[in-house]
């Protein structure tokens, strides 16, 4: 049984030490705060019991209870009139159950207040721990489910699984307080309403607690593909139109919202269904227990226990149904909390692992010498990821300071891979890449501005022009007429002055207002503008017309000279004039040499080159 809860609970245990130990430490204060108020619910009913008692006397002068003598004992009002006395015990026992009920929701609001702002600083630790494992790593996973992860999934482990833990336990142990205390003013009522509460909870919460587990489930990973679809079917959007698709995405993305809509409709009515139940429990509970105090007592004993009931009911049964909703909140978020607390370890370890590979001690000249952007592999195999079959081996290679590399070769013959090698996005199964004779993470670390990427699909985000180019630091540090030169390297001058706000002029995050040459000459310019040692260009200028392909090259490729630049290109027209070609095939480098010398070792080389470029423009 215990290894059983052990087993699906556990991760609670988990969840709570996500948080620091001082926090844990608050959490814990304020659930004993949370408790202790619930000695104002065990005084005020024990006065409701006192005060029927004494009414009974009042009215058909029923002895009062031996027990019950140290009222009349009690400073200032235990000298008054029996009546008097009534009325002021009825009042005593009103304020302290208001004041039961206003203590705890502000405490309630303080632990979730509290709770919530732990997970917002949690959900952002995942999501740096996320930043610091490798790009590839990132990149196995959509920006939707990541997205996912840290907000619901965050929400589900912190705020609702461990802000309920807290809540159950405190309602547990303040209805056992309340039990215990009414209990030694009459037992026959406490305990026959102890079984009754809880066998009616216990199967309610059994006979729920499979379908919320599944619902919550279902809806935190439709959400997830949603979102995804949504996606797909904007980015898509001309394929979609041109294949007449349109109704077939939309259909999928209606089913989807359907079967969420009918998982939050369980959610939903799973959590109205205690009520109803506790509703019944009230009636019922009534019944048999005036029957049983009606057996056992005479009829004015039987009716002081029925308001006792009554009274004790009106404030145990509300904890019985938070309970209940406690546990079924709990169930419905297991799952979401369990893929929370997985993928926060995950990314978690993937970051330390990233961070040990790195040299953590740097020497003091390292830190503080220039960076020689030169750029060494030593026979390097490495596979593309851990899922494909392929690999490039044994590749041996020194990129100078200051040369034009470019890279060449069919689809699948490893380009994009050595270039990943290079940057340290793939670590190597065996050899040493070196960038200033470091590896590239620590030279990413030593010299954040030196290398720039330029991929082939730039990604842009909800801002200007300029935003965009600055990004991610959005703050400038460069002179209108330092601008301007730059948007000259890249051919933007002429549009942006055409436009209305100049480079304030906004853009979507998926520039669909945009072409796609202007998103990449906003990507080469976001790569030029911290004036690195190292340009890396992936197939960034295919989406060009030739003419500004061919004066993008003469700005940058040709007049650059003490910028390292590497292109992975198939249009021969941009690396015709490289320093240096190399040409992969099968995870190999075939041949490299200046253009001449490749093309009379490679067969229909130029030809090839020029093949697979309009492949891909047609695709």
């Amino acid at each position: 049984m215990l290894s059983n809860l052990l087993s699906r609970y556990g991760y609670l245990g988990d969840v709570l030490r996500l948080l620091p130990s001082a926090d844990r430490k608050k959490l814990f204060s304020l659930g004993i705060v949370q408790f202790l108020i619930s000695i104002f619910d065990l005084i005020g009913l024990l006065t409701i019991g006192i005060v029927t008692s004494l009414a009974m006397n009042i009215i058909s002068l029923i002895p009062i209870p031996r027990s019950l003598n140290f009222i009349f004992t009690i400073p200032l009002i235990g000298s008054l009139p029996l009546e008097q006395l009534v009325v002021c015990l009825s009042l005593i026992g009103a304020i302290l159950l208001i004041l039961k009920t206003v203590a705890s929701a502000l405490i309630m609001r303080k632990i979730t207040g509290f709770l919530s702002l732990r997970e917002a600083k949690i959900s952002s630790q995942y999501i740096v721990n996320v930043s610091n494992t490798s790009p590839k790593w990132q990149l196995d996973k959509s920006p939707q489910y990541i997205s996912g992860v840290a907000i619901e999934g965050a929400n589900s482990a912190i705020t609702l699984s461990l802000g309920q833990l807290v809540n159950l336990i405190v309602e547990i142990l303040s209805i056992s307080l309340i039990f215990v205390g009414i209990s030694t003013l009459d037992p026959t009522i406490t305990i026959p309403s102890f079984i009754f509460f809880v066998t009616s909870g216990w199967l309610s919460v059994k006979f729920l607690s499979l379908r919320t587990r599944e619902a919550g489930k279902e809806q935190f990973l439709l959400s997830i593909s949603s979102n995804e679809l949504v996606k797909n079917i904007v980015v898509g959007s001309r394929d979609l139109y041109l294949s007449n698709k349109r109704g077939v995405s939309t259909s999928h993305f209606a089913d989807q919202r359907i079967r969420n809509y009918r998982a939050v409709r369980t959610r939903a009515m799973v959590s109205l269904i205690p009520k109803y139940v506790s509703e019944v429990t009230m009636i019922v509970g009534g019944v048999l227990i005036a029957g049983f105090q009606f057996m056992i007592k005479d009829a004015k004993e039987a009716i002081t226990g029925l308001v006792v009931f009554i009274a004790l009911s009106s404030r145990l049964l509300p904890a019985f149904l938070r309970i209940q909703v406690d546990v079924l909140q709990i169930k419905g978020s297991s799952e979401a909390a369990k893929n929370f607390l997985e993928e926060f370890n995950l990314a978690g370890k993937q970051a330390i692992e990233r961070g040990d590979s790195i040299t953590q001690t740097l020497a003091a000249d390292e830190i503080t010498r220039p960076m020689n952007p030169r750029i060494s592999l030593r026979d390097v195999t490495a596979r593309h990821s851990e899922k494909s079959d392929f690999s490039i081996t044994g590749i041996t290679l020194n990129v100078e300071p200051g040369e034009f590399l470019a890279i060449a070769g069919p689809s699948g013959s490893g380009k994009t891979t050595l270039v990943d090698l290079m940057l340290g996005i793939i670590t190597p199964d065996s050899g040493v890449v070196e960038i200033s004779d470091v590896l590239p993470e620590e030279a990413v670390k030593l010299w954040p501005n030196d290398i720039r990427y330029v991929p082939q699909d730039v990604q842009l985000i909800p801002g200007s022009i300029l935003q965009n180019i600055m990004w991610p630091d959005l703050e400038t540090s460069l002179t209108d007429d330092a601008l301007w030169e730059l948007f000259d390297v890249v051919e933007l001058s002429d549009w942006l002055r055409s436009l209305e706000n100049k480079w304030d002029s906004q853009i979507n995050s998926l520039g669909t207002n945009l072409s796609g040459g202007q998103k990449q000459r906003i990507g080469i310019a976001r790569a030029l503008y911290s004036s690195p040692r190292v340009l890396i260009l992936d197939e960034s200028t295919s989406a060009l017309d030739s003419t500004t392909e061919q004066e993008i090259v003469e700005n940058i490729l040709m007049k650059m000279k003490s910028l390292t630049r590497i292109v992975i290109a198939h249009r021969i027209s941009t690396i015709r004039d490289a320093d240096r070609i190399i040409y992969m095939q099968n995870g190999r480098i075939a041949a490299q040499g200046d253009f001449a010398l490749v093309s009379a070792e490679i067969k229909n080389f130029g030809l090839e080159s020029e093949i697979n470029y309009q492949n891909q423009v047609g695709e």
